[in-house]
């Protein structure tokens, strides 16, 4: 009686662990998602996501001791979105498109989308280079995400839950009296 008891309570706490899943087109449209719905579900990163933004490089010529110093300078802006991180939803600037916020500021949010029902979310880039750089806007600049960046897709939790109720009745049998 010990093991049937033990067996139901781990099939109840298995059967409600939430899982990770893929968000897509067909996720969105099976459970009938819509924005007020959207704005309650904590999404994730797949993978992570580098950006940057470089400044003009800055350069001089100078004598020094006999010998001639060329200098340059250059500054790069890199933000690092880490597998795993927690998003919210921001808006819905396409079809199959969603933007998801990281942190807080005016435009700091990126836009994910698929080109088809079934493919999950992954970041979109105003233009892909042939080099495989993605060109997007984020907080009111332009960046650049690199090449691994744009493998990376939103991720949700699915949380199932069923309940099952069964109402036992023994039946004592009747004896002639």
């Amino acid at each position: 009686m010990n093991k049937i008891i033990l067996f139901a309570l781990a099939a109840i706490f298995i059967s409600s662990c939430a899982t990770k899943l893929p968000f897509s087109t067909q996720v969105r449209e099976k459970y009938k998602l819509n924005e007020m719905e959207l704005s309650k579900l904590q999404f994730y990163l797949s993978d992570d996501i580098v950006i940057t933004k470089g400044s003009a490089v800055k350069g001089g010529k100078t004598m020094e001791d006999g010998e001639l110093v060329i200098s340059s300078e250059s500054m790069k802006d890199k933000i690092i979105f880490k597998q795993g991180t927690e998003g919210l939803f921001e808006s819905i600037p396409g079809t199959n498109k969603i933007a998801i916020r990281f942190e807080v500021g005016e435009g700091k949010y990126l836009v994910f989308g698929a080109k088809n029902p079934k493919s999950p979310y992954s970041l979109q880039a105003q233009d892909w280079k042939s080099n495989g750089v993605g060109v997007l806007q984020y907080g009111g600049e332009t960046y650049h995400a690199s090449i691994s960046s744009g493998n990376a897709y939103l991720m949700f939790k699915l949380k199932r839950s069923q309940k099952h109720t069964e109402k036992q009745h023994v039946v004592g049998g009747m004896k002639v009296k």
